[in-house]
């Protein structure tokens, strides 16, 4: 997020005749894994009396590393985060925890009128998940979380998280050395934007080739990658996310992916 623009779009907003009431951060992108700079927009939210809210859906595990906890400085600032615990905390898909800075504004989000349900009342008990949900029966998804921390323990995390983002990092330096392949942008988390380039062949060219081999290597099954379009180009994207996950698993997808490219362009 380019912060320094923000009140320019909120007066830009406004003389729209929209009412401007919250500004929403990553933490980090699920696009390219970068992250906002929190604090800067928390900054701005306080001056203007806006609502902050994080979506730290993909990278708020950092919140249990040294090493890359600097990441998200300024989250504490938020009123509200959300976490996935299936993305980066090792549990089974579905599982978001969201927090709010004021516990009793969890009771207005999702407010419901069900007489047959639900009694006015002031007491608002932390137990009783119907009166904070939208889906009303829901599933205890919490006791997951927490059997999850319980049983990783805060240096497992630590560790996985370090490991992940340490491996981003390092593949990222070896796609910048390898021939005809280009890097999107340096990784600031797990996940790494790349695509075979070689120099002879224009953007809608290379758009098409390396659509063409992500599409190959995900129906031979042999690696699962993505591709993403940043700024009208496509690049493939890899989630580095499986606990044993190696350097030499993905020099082996690069070394895959230019077996693919050679077939196409023949």
């Amino acid at each position: 997020m380019k912060t320094a623009l923000l009140l320019k779009l909120k007066k830009e907003a406004e003389q729209k005749g929209l009412n401007v009431i919250s500004v929403v951060a990553n933490a980090c992108s699920t696009a390219t894994g970068t992250y906002d700079d929190l604090s800067s927009i928390a900054d701005f939210c306080e001056e203007h009396n806006l609502w902050m809210h994080v979506d730290g859906a993909h990278g708020m595990g950092v919140l249990f590393s040294e090493k890359y906890r600097n990441l998200v400085r300024g989250i504490e600032r938020a009123d509200s985060v959300v976490i996935d615990f299936h993305k980066m905390l090792l549990v089974p898909a579905l599982n978001t925890l969201i927090m709010f800075k004021n516990g009793e504004r969890s009771f207005e989000t999702f407010a419901q009128k069900a007489s047959y349900l639900f009694q006015k009342s002031k007491s608002l008990p932390w137990y009783d998940s119907a009166i904070r949900t939208i889906e009303c029966t829901k599933s205890s998804l919490g006791i997951i979380a927490y059997t999850a921390l319980k049983y990783y323990r805060e240096s497992y995390y630590r560790q996985y998280i370090d490991s992940r983002y340490d491996l981003a990092a390092s593949f990222a330096v070896f796609i910048k050395s390898a021939d005809d392949f280009e890097l999107a942008a340096e990784p600031e988390s797990n996940i790494v934007c790349f695509r075979y380039a070689p120099t002879e062949y224009n953007d809608n060219q290379l758009n098409s080739l390396n659509s063409k081999i992500r599409e190959s290597i995900v129906k031979e099954g042999s690696f699962y990658i993505v591709q993403v379009e940043l700024e009208n180009k496509i690049w493939l994207r890899v989630t580095i996310i499986n606990p044993v996950t190696t350097e030499n698993d993905l020099r082996n997808l690069v070394r895959r992916i230019k077996q693919i490219a050679s077939k196409k362009t023949s």
